[in-house]
């Protein structure tokens, strides 16, 4: 003699409900997952062909000029100091000068590392390529992560019908210091 339980119709629609639930946020996830996955890639693919045209030298600090830019955040002014340096460079036994950010501790006529387009020598940057690949590479990773996480939830909730009550259920928890349940996360 086997005993089956039947469900009641609101444990069904709680079901119904949580699956829903999951597949709408499994897609927008996606979307957005999709969207940071393609930043990466074109980040990625941006700093490997800029790396066949970048190459590396040294330049020297001539002048360091300040910025001053005041804020307002909270009521209280705040007062944030960048800075940048005219610098010079030599490429191909040509000088070049130029502009860049620097820090706080660059002091005038000391060395600093510079990248300069092989085929357009005035155009520079303070930082490798493979920085922007580091980064591309990071957000691709987690994007593929996370897209895996979302994966197992929707699989689970999807095959398990406690899984499917829980999501359904997710937005109802208690405030805290009241024993009353609300929607919403507050």
């Amino acid at each position: 003699m086997s005993t089956e339980i039947t469900k009641s119709p609101i444990d069904k629609s709680l079901e119904s409900y949580g699956r829903t639930q999951t597949y709408i946020g499994t897609f927008i996830g996606s979307i957005v997952l999709l969207v940071f996955f393609l930043i990466g890639l074109y980040m990625f693919i941006k700093a490997i062909k800029a790396r066949n045209y970048t190459k590396q030298t040294k330049a020297i600090i001539r002048s360091i000029i300040p910025h001053y830019t005041v804020g307002y955040s909270r009521g209280y002014s705040r007062t944030r100091n960048t800075y940048s340096a005219n610098i010079t460079y030599y490429v191909d036994n040509k000088e070049y000068n130029n502009i860049v950010n620097v820090s706080v501790f660059s002091l005038v006529g000391s060395e600093i590392t510079i990248y300069y387009d092989v085929r357009n020598p005035g155009i520079i940057s303070t930082s490798s390529n493979t920085t922007q690949i580091l980064i591309g590479s990071g957000i691709m990773v987690v994007s593929i992560i996370f897209a895996i996480l979302l994966y197992l939830n929707t699989k689970l909730v999807s095959k398990s019908d406690i899984a499917a009550q829980d999501a359904a259920l997710a937005n109802l928890r208690p405030r805290y210091g009241y024993n009353t349940y609300e929607f919403g996360i507050y």
